[in-house]
């Protein structure tokens, strides 16, 4: 297994085919962004994991760049509170992805992914990105386009249920 993945040290790779991988991908949101052709030149660059269910995927504050597309199962994201308390802020389902931003910024990852369930991941490292970007730059451009609307809805939920928390505590008219 890539160094980079040590929090993954427990996942299993699944001895998994390009073609396999890529039906995977097929199965999930970026099958509306991406053409099967695609999908298959993306396969090449992610490795697929099962994990169990307790495993930490992401730690908060690891310097570890890599994505993760969750294929199964179901992933809690927790971040440390002021009082260094985690606190549960989001659940993620099949076909959701995990860690755009350190791959795309380089920063130490700003929250915790633990699976909620035993679930199979499909893994790109920062090398294999890089790769992606020197090999097909076209490619690699539609995959930033995607993390960034990615999390462009994520901030849009997450803005719109800070406006709800400051006014229910009286913070805002």
């Amino acid at each position: 297994m890539n160094t980079a993945y040590h929090l993954l040290s427990s996942a299993q790779p699944l001895g998994t085919s390009i073609n396999e991988r890529a039906a995977m991908l097929d199965k999930t949101r970026w099958a509306s962004v991406f053409s099967f052709r695609e999908l298959q030149n993306l396969a090449s660059y992610l490795a697929a994991y099962k994990i169990s269910e307790g495993t930490v995927i992401l730690q908060e504050g690891a310097r570890e760049l890599y994505l993760c597309l969750l294929i199964e199962g179901k992933v809690n994201v927790l971040k440390k509170d002021s009082a260094q308390r985690d606190q549960l802020i989001a659940h993620v389902s099949a076909g959701m992805t995990l860690g755009e931003m350190a791959l795309i910024d380089g920063q130490p990852r700003s929250a915790t992914a633990v699976a909620a369930t035993d679930a199979v991941l499909l893994i790109m490292s920062k090398d294999e990105f890089q790769r992606l970007v020197n090999d097909t730059p076209r490619l690699a451009l539609k995959l930033y386009g995607h993390m960034a609307s990615l999390l462009s809805q994520r901030l849009r939920q997450v803005s719109a249920k800070l406006a709800d928390y400051l006014h229910d505590d009286g913070y805002l008219g």
